[in-house]
């Protein structure tokens, strides 16, 4: 009861002060307890070695129904633990309280020390898959059609025939080949001063294509290689000889057009051909009725369906 009434009405007192290990002490206890410089000289002995910056010490007890309660409160910068304990007696309860607070500040000063752990890294990015390439054969194709072909190599004039065409292809744009071959019939006439001659053209014609740009709108740059036999007809003279040619040609140009369907192709082409031999056609009275000219022009439409 006395030691109750002593604590109850105890004054409090309020020091600060800086002690030789950099304690500054804020210091609030009843009368009885130990002192400030009694608190000092435990914390003092406990903490394991000199600290390495300047530590803020709050000690704080109170009487709360006949039971001494105390709190400590550690700070340095931004840093701050608080502590809080339980004890029968003020001199139990100042000793602990040094115990807690030298603890902590060993705690904050092997923090303090330890090197700072590298953040994690980041787990790098997978990197980007590119969707399989189909395979070539699930890319080719293979189609057939009509065309109407128009050549200035089969009468004075050029003359529009009839056709079919065969083709495979690389389904694609850029690096996507395309071969076709044409099979073509014309006829024409040429006229001379003695007489005139029927002319009939029938050759292949084979493309090849190596690039496509496009889709469905494409353009493709093109080369073509042609073989054809010319036959001539005289009307009103006649021919010495055989009155068959085989006329060689070979060139470039370039086919275009819309897929309007997966299956359905419409195409324009135009070539510049070449021709490797000019044969031509003399009459018997050494009239030349027609000769094949050095360079000639191919154009054409053709409608192609392609196999599914």
């Amino acid at each position: 009861m006395e030691r109750r009434g002593l604590l109850g009405a105890g004054i409090c007192a309020i020091v600060f002060a800086a002690t030789s290990s950099a304690f500054a002490n804020d210091y609030q206890v009843p009368s009885g307890c130990p002192s400030r410089a009694e608190f000092e000289r435990k914390l003092d002995e406990r903490v394991q070695s000199a600290p390495s910056r300047a530590y803020r010490t709050q000690v704080n007890v109170e009487v709360k129904d006949d039971e001494l309660t105390g709190s400590v409160r550690i700070s340095s910068g931004s840093e701050l633990t608080v502590r809080t304990l339980s004890a029968s007696s003020c001199s139990e309860l100042i000793d602990a309280l040094a115990l807690s607070a030298a603890l902590a500040i060993d705690e904050l000063e092997e923090a303090a020390a330890a090197p700072p752990k590298p953040s994690p890294a980041a787990p790098p990015e997978p990197a980007p898959t590119a969707p399989p390439e189909p395979s070539f054969t699930s890319r080719l194709e293979f189609g057939a059609g009509l065309a109407l072909p128009y050549r200035t190599a089969t009468s004075e004039s050029g003359s529009l025939g009839v056709g079919a065409l065969f083709t495979v292809a690389v389904r694609g744009t850029g690096l996507a080949p395309s071969g076709a071959l044409h099979l073509e019939r014309h006829g024409g006439r040429a006229q001379g001063t003695t007489g005139s001659a029927d002319l009939t053209w029938f050759g292949a014609a084979l493309d090849l294509c190596p690039v496509r740009f496009g889709d469905p709108w494409f353009v493709a740059p093109c080369m073509t290689a042609e073989l054809a036999s010319l036959t001539a007809e005289a009307r009103g003279v006649k021919f010495p000889r055989d009155p068959a040619r085989l006329v060689f040609a070979s060139g470039a140009g370039g086919r275009g057009g819309l897929r309007p369907l997966p299956w359905l192709e419409l195409a324009a082409e135009a070539f510049v051909l070449g021709s490797i031999s000019r044969p031509s056609f003399t009459f018997d009275n050494g009239e030349t009725v027609f000769e094949v000219p050095a360079v000639a022009g191919r154009l054409g439409f053709a409608v192609v369906a392609f196999l599914p």
